[in-house]
C-alpha cells in the first residue's frame, strides 16, 4: 500500500501510526535487552524479510538463494504459509496445494520439488525440529517473510526494500505500509534494494546506499537487483511457445501488479486484464470470467507464477478449453554479486 498524497490522510492517521510504531519499537527493545528470548538452532538461518506489506520481491530473492545454495547445500524453506487454508506445521508434498500450504511455499515446492524441503507453520520456532526430525541432513533453513518474527535467531538478516518505494521514504501503518519503524533497518545484516531501473547510476546508488544507512548500522553492505522476465511457460509442458505481440488476458493477484503489467504490455497486445488482491484465492467465478474473456478476445491466459499454481488446478479440474502461460521472474544483481555471494558462504561457514 503506497499512503495517499492526502494531508487529511496523514492527520487522520498519525496518532494511529504513531501508537503501533511505539509499540513495535517496545516490542524490539525487549527482545534486544534479552526479555524475550531468541531461539537459536546450530544449523545457519537466513532470513528474507522487509519492513513494508508486501510487494517487495521476497519470493524471487528467495528463489535465487535457493538456486545459489543447491549445489552445496541441503536446504529448507520454512514459510508461514499466508493465506493457506490449513493449520499447524506441514511438509510439501505431491498432494500439496496453494490451498493446503500457500501459494507461494506452492510455488517453491512447484519449481525445485524434492531437491529443497518446503515447510509452514505459524509456529516457526516449532517447526524447525519438525523440518529435522523429518529431514535430519538438513542444512540450511532460508525464512521466508521473517523479518518481524524475532522468536527465531538468525545468522543473517537479509532486509529487502523496494527502489521505487524505499523504507527510509514510508511510513508506519495505517500512515504508511511499514510493518515496524524505519529504525527496523538496524537489525539488517545485509540490504537488498529491488526492482531497479537498469540505469540507475553510480550516483544514485550512493544516495540510496547513505539513505538506507541513517537507519541502518554504518558498514550494512547495500545491494541493487533488478527483475528480469523470462520468456512465458506453457501450464502443461513446454509447448507451445507465446510469440511476442500475441493477444493476452493478463491474470494477477500480487501487491504491485502494475510494473508486471508494463513490462507484459511492451510484449503483448493486452485485450483485457484481471487484476485481484494479493495472495487471492481464486474461485470457480473467477476461472468462469476469465474463461470467458479468452474466448471473447481469442486470446490466451497469462498469469504470474504465483497466480499459476492456483489456477492450473481449477484449470484442470473442468478441461478448460483455454490455453495458458505463466511468467516467471528471477532477481539480477546490478553489481556486487559477488560479494553478496561471499557474503552468503562466508556466513554458512561460520
Amino acid at each position: 500500500m503506497v499512503p495517499p498524497q492526502n494531508p487529511l490522510w496523514h492527520l487522520l492517521t498519525a496518532l494511529p501510526a504513531a501508537l503501533y510504531g511505539s509499540l513495535m519499537r517496545f516490542r524490539n527493545h525487549l527482545y534486544d535487552i534479552g526479555n524475550k528470548p531468541e531461539i537459536h538452532f546450530e544449523l545457519p538461518v537466513i532470513s528474507v524479510g522487509n519492513l513494508a506489506v508486501g510487494g517487495t520481491g521476497k519470493t524471487p530473492m528467495t528463489e535465487y538463494l535457493i538456486r545459489l545454495l543447491i549445489p552445496e547445500k541441503k536446504i529448507a524453506v520454512l514459510s508461514r504459509g499466508y493465506g493457506r487454508k490449513t493449520k499447524g506445521f506441514l511438509l510439501a508434498n505431491a498432494e500439496a496445494t496453494a490451498a493446503t500450504i500457500g501459494d507461494e511455499p506452492m510455488q517453491y515446492f512447484t519449481k525445485f520439488g524434492n531437491r529443497i524441503v518446503v515447510a509452514v507453520g505459524e509456529d516457526r520456532v516449532a517447526a524447525v525440529p519438525e523440518i529435522l526430525f523429518a529431514h535430519p541432513e538438513t542444512e540450511v533453513i532460508l525464512l521466508d517473510d521473517a523479518y518481524q518474527h524475532r522468536k527465531i535467531g538468525r545468522r543473517l538478516n537479509l532486509l529487502l526494500t523496494e527502489y521505487s518505494h524505499p523504507f527510509y521514504e514510508d511510513f508506519v501503518m495505517p500512515r504508511g505500509s511499514l510493518r515496524e519503524s524505519r529504525s527496523g533497518a538496524n537489525r539488517a545484516d545485509a540490504v537488498i534494494v529491488t526492482k531497479c531501473l537498469p540505469t540507475i547510476t553510480a550516483d544514485n546508488r550512493s544516495q540510496i546506499t547513505a539513505a538506507v544507512r541513517r537507519y541502518a548500522k554504518p558498514e550494512t553492505p547495500v545491494f541493487f537487483t533488478g527483475i528480469t522476465y523470462a520468456p512465458p511457460q506453457f501450464f502443461w509442458g513446454t509447448t507451445p511457445n507465446l510469440n511476442r505481440g500475441e493477444k493476452v488476458i493478463l491474470v494477477s493477484g500480487i501487491a504491485k501488479h502494475q510494473a508486471w503489467a508494463d513490462a507484459m504490455q511492451k510484449q503483448f497486445a493486452i485485450a483485457a486484464g484481471y487484476h485481484f488482491a494479493d495472495h487471492h484465492q481464486y474461485q470457480m467465478k473467477d476461472v468462469a470470467t476469465i474463461i470467458s474473456a479468452c474466448q471473447k478476445h481469442e486470446a490466451v491466459l497469462l498469469c504470474t507464477e504465483k497466480d499459476m499454481v492456483k489456477l492450473k488446478p481449477l484449470l484442470q479440474q473442468i478441461h478448460a478449453p483455454v490455453t495458458a502461460f505463466f511468467q516467471p521472474v528471477s532477481v539480477q544483481f546490478l553489481s556486487d554479486e559477488s560479494l553478496f555471494k561471499q557474503l552468503i558462504f562466508n556466513t554458512l561457514q561460520q
